[in-house]
């Protein structure tokens, strides 16, 4: 399937940037940095290292944006002004461990300040900007048994449209992305990891019961 980086769309970069990019098929070493090596390295000025990471996460940053938003001009915007400012100000960015985290976090807040700007959401939660948050992923494989049924997958996916937008996005980051309590408080902006524990028992508590009603109902027939 063809990629938005398949399509032609790179951020502007300056002529140095453009000559990294030429020859990132040859940066092959970086395949074997950890996360926090990756970082350090593009934290002390190496071109190559931020055009691998760009190369890296694009495609995975793009389709996180549309779990946000369908304007896909919109996200590719976002995901450029992410790798402009992370590249203005990489001497002062703080450690990672965990690339795709950070720049998670990035993305979303970026998308939210546009979301602001452009007054595009009206309605607030007590934790912040009401986020809308699609969540389509292969559920069934990382949430249940892989034994149910299609019927009763069926009825959980249902399930999960149900929950508030925050409570989709919570699960996705838990079960799909299996990011820790501490991580989801960093990247939903949370003040401490309860937040983010008690919003997941929240959830899935929602989703339990749901499925516990449509098994009664089963047996009842």
């Amino acid at each position: 399937m063809q990629t938005q980086r398949d399509k032609g769309y790179y951020p502007r970069l300056d002529q140095n940037e453009n000559e990294a990019l030429k020859s990132l098929k040859r940066v092959s070493e970086f395949d074997l940095y950890t996360d926090q090596e990756l970082w350090n390295e593009f934290k002390s000025g190496k071109k190559a290292a931020f055009i691998y990471i760009y190369n890296k996460y694009f495609d995975r940053l793009y389709a996180y944006g549309h779990r946000f938003t369908s304007d896909s001009e919109l996200i590719k915007d976002c995901i450029q002004e992410v790798f402009i400012v992370i590249n203005l100000t990489k001497t002062k960015l703080s450690d990672t461990d965990c690339i795709h985290l950070y720049l998670y976090k990035a993305l979303r807040t970026t998308i939210l300040k546009s979301f602001k700007i452009k007054q595009r959401q009206v309605a607030s939660l007590n934790n912040g900007l009401f986020v809308p948050f699609n969540f389509d992923i292969s559920i069934e494989e990382k949430i249940i048994n892989r034994q149910l049924d299609e019927e009763r997958v069926d009825k959980l996916k249902v399930a999960i449209k149900n929950l508030t937008e925050r409570e989709r996005e919570i699960i996705f980051y838990y079960y799909y992305e299996n990011f820790s309590l501490d991580q989801i408080r960093q990247v939903m902006g949370f003040k401490s990891s309860k937040i983010a524990q008690n919003l997941i028992y929240k959830a899935i508590r929602g989703l339990r019961e749901i499925m516990l009603i449509f098994l009664f109902t089963l047996l009842a027939l």
